[in-house]
């Protein structure tokens, strides 16, 4: 009888619980709040230490929502949710898990913040079922063995209730959200921002400085055409955002629809508009990066002041007409409306600045075209630094409002002059000296290639010159992808009169290796900028797929964009063979180049790479490509097989991920000198002899019954590349024939 005495308490605390998250969500509290008060509720009920609710917000991340207990860890820093962490483990877990001491736990790598701590027991359960669970409630004691069968059930009733709630309030919220919020992009819709026009066409007298500013982009259509929707609308997102982030806190921005936008805006004075369009333009020019596609659009802004105009349907009608004036003047220009009964003080015609030039007209683009300049910027041989290419620049003449090449080849394509700028360029490429064993590479672009007679111009300009030396077409993936058909035969003809093909803009997605497919060029171009944000895992998976396509045809790969001795190192791990950037030179005239006689030439005819060149890595970048290999298997068929030189390498964190791994697929297994031969947690084990040379080598198979690859390196004791580190080094190279995969397996399986 005392026993249920002392259960009913609890029962009520929890009935108590679960009615106030109930009352919360009805009263539309936030997700936050919910989150907060279930983990406020769960250390009552449960008697815990700290009670932390974690939000999944992407597959493998999740942030600390909310927390009692222990109020530091609240964060909105993303943490990476490992295959071997307790987090993991609950994912997959059908009900709560209760943990009676984390110190001894095997299962799974107890987190280094809840050790921290000091706890030591904890039971926790998923939040949501299928493959998109809304998070993790988990609660923590410092005594082990705290909870038990009666804590479980206490959380699942409470986290039932937080689940219901979570729901009911983001769908409310949607549907309240759609009313004003463009559902693309995130900023007021079309029929909020009208509503908020005509709100202040309602106020009697003066509006003050009030203008509307009616935003096109232009290039939008072709990113829309040539990559489609999906990027089409996620470049709407991107700009959106920039125009948000451009203007003031009390101005209000709208999707009218399309890649149409209206801002209103409360600036000081007439020429804050100005500046605000100005800024506004620059912001949406600059480049956008979406997955491994770089794109680039700009803008025609109309101003109308609120002044001028009797009612709402005036003002817009004002800003869309001046709108139209600056797109007939080109890219990024600016045009301001006026009235015969004016009293702003705001000007007509475009804006004049540096980014918006005014008196942009036909013969400014055909002067500058006329005076076109080259600059030139070396790539350079990994190891020595000896240049042996140079890749042409176009730029606009110096005192030309068209100096900077992104307003040169924008407002050419604008006026109808891209395939006069391109010919005209690489004629004045062609006409410079480079010399015979140095390769000259070349930018045109895909509109243009595909042009038989802008082409044919190119060629008789390049045949004109008598340069007997080397000719790389750069190409970007993206265009390929887009229009394969008339490219590919652009790349036929142009192999065809011995020039070579240069793949250019890769970046940190692996899916973008499926246009090297469809090019088989000679060169892949690697841009280290779009990588600068990766993390290990992308880059290891970079690694993989284009060493193992590089081996298979033999490919040349250059990293450009590379600025720094850390961007060097990541090159060479990702197999580059050439370098170009900043840290080695800054495009300039050619009369500025010094050219040696390179002891490894580019190429001579299609490019081909020097045979045996070692690709090194350190241990720790060795450890993120064998966990990506590791990662790849999704067949239950899947095999896993690892050799890791010894037993001091196979870590307490190495046995736990390897462990989870098993608890995936078919077989998992590891050998190494000194690991005793069993099966633990599921992996097999096995012992390598001290005399097999195996113990030099690391090597991660992984293969099913449809892929093989293997990550096959070797430890180096002595190097003589540009790695300055002092951990272990280690040559290596991926292979993926199914005869080479099976073979090594084989010779690792004889020791399980």
């Amino acid at each position: 009888m005392p026993a249920l005495l002392g259960l009913e308490p609890r029962e009520r605390i929890l009935s108590n619980g679960v009615r106030r998250l109930t009352e919360a969500a009805l009263a539309g509290e936030s997700p936050a709040s919910l989150w907060q008060l279930a983990a406020g509720e769960a250390k009552v009920i449960l008697r815990a230490d700290v009670v932390v609710c974690f939000e999944r917000i992407e597959s493998n991340r999740s942030v600390v929502r909310a927390s009692a207990g222990a109020p530091e860890l609240v964060t909105s820093v993303p943490i990476p949710i490992a295959p071997d962490s307790q987090a993991a483990f609950v994912y997959l877990s059908d009900g709560p898990l209760v943990v009676a001491d984390l110190l001894s736990e095997t299962r799974f790598a107890a987190g280094s913040l809840m050790v921290k701590l000091g706890m030591r027991s904890s039971v926790s359960l998923r939040l949501g079922s299928g493959v998109e669970p809304l998070g993790i409630i988990g609660a923590f004691s410092r005594i082990p063995a705290s909870f038990g069968p009666e804590d479980s059930q206490m959380l699942r009733g409470l986290s039932t209730a937080l689940e219901v709630g979570i729901q009911h309030v983001t769908k409310t919220q949607l549907l309240e959200r759609r009313a004003y919020v463009d559902e693309l992009t995130g900023i007021a819709n079309r029929a909020s921002i009208l509503s908020a026009l005509e709100s202040l066409m309602k106020v009697d007298g003066p509006k003050g400085f009030v203008s509307a500013l009616m935003i096109d982009l232009d290039g939008f259509k072709k990113i829309n055409d040539q990559y489609g929707h999906h990027v089409g609308d996620e470049a709407l997102r991107q700009v959106a955002q920039r125009i948000s982030q451009t203007v003031r806190s009390d101005d209000m921005a709208g999707r009218l629809g399309g890649d149409e936008f209206l801002v209103l805006v409360h600036q000081g004075d007439d020429d804050e508009v100005l500046r605000l369009a100005e800024r506004i333009v620059g912001a949406i020019e600059q480049v956008l990066v979406i997955g491994s596609i770089t794109a680039e659009l700009s803008a025609a802004i109309g101003i109308a002041a609120l002044n001028d105009h009797p009612s709402a349907t005036s003002v817009l009608g004002a800003s869309d007409r001046a709108m139209y004036r600056a797109k007939a003047q080109g890219r990024g220009q600016i045009a301001l409306s006026h009235s015969e009964n004016s009293t702003s003080r705001i000007r007509t015609g475009p804006a004049e600045s540096e980014s918006s030039p005014s008196g942009l007209n036909l013969a400014v683009v055909d002067a500058a075209i006329a005076g076109v300049r080259v600059l030139f910027q070396p790539i350079v041989r990994v190891g020595t630094h000896e240049i042996v290419g140079v890749e042409a620049l176009a730029r606009g003449p110096e005192d030309s409002p068209l100096a900077l090449p992104g307003r040169l080849f924008g407002v050419s394509e604008t006026f109808g002059r891209l395939s006069e700028l391109e010919v005209a360029a690489k004629r004045a490429a062609f006409s410079h000296p480079v010399p015979d064993d140095v390769a000259l590479f070349i930018n045109i672009d895909p509109n243009v290639i595909v042009d038989d007679n802008a082409l044919a111009l190119i060629i008789d300009a390049w045949r004109d010159s008598g340069r007997q030396g080397p000719v790389v077409l750069e190409l970007t993936e993206r265009s390929l992808t887009a229009a394969p058909g008339p490219l590919l035969r652009a790349i036929e003809h142009c192999r065809s009169v011995g020039w070579s093909i240069a793949l250019d803009d890769m970046g940190a997605k692996a899916e973008s290796l499926t246009a090297l497919r469809i090019a088989k060029p000679d060169i892949v171009k690697l841009d280290m900028q779009l990588m600068k944000d990766s993390s290990k895992a992308q880059a290891a998976s970079l690694a993989a797929s284009l060493a193992t396509y590089c081996e298979r045809f033999q490919v040349e790969v250059v990293a450009e964009g590379v600025e720094t001795d850390a961007h060097e190192l990541t090159a060479e791990l990702l197999g580059a063979t050439l370098l170009q950037g900043f840290k080695f030179y800054t495009p300039t005239a050619f009369e500025n180049l010094v050219f040696t006689n390179p002891l490894e030439p580019l190429c001579s005819g299609p490019c081909r790479p020097q045979s045996g060149r070692e690709v090194v890595a350190t241990k720790e970048q060795l450890l993120s490509l064998s966990r990506h290999l590791e990662s790849m298997g999704s067949a239950v068929d899947t095999v896993v097989l690892a050799a890791l030189q010894n037993v001091e390498n196979y870590t307490p964190r190495t046995q736990r991920q390897y462990a989870a791994l098993a608890r995936r697929f078919g077989l998992v297994g590891v050998v190494g000198a000194g690991l005793q031969s069993g099966v633990v947690n599921g992996v097999k084990h096995g012992c390598i002899p001290p005399d097999d040379d195996l113990v030099n080598k690391w090597q991660v198979v992984v293969f099913s019954s449809n892929s093989s690859i293997a990550l096959l390196a070797e430890q180096i004791d002595d190097y003589s590349g540009s790695r300055t580190t002092g951990d272990k080094l280690f040559r290596f190279r991926f292979a993926t024939s199914h005869d080479e995969v099976e073979a090594v397996a084989q010779r690792i399986l004889r020791y399980l």
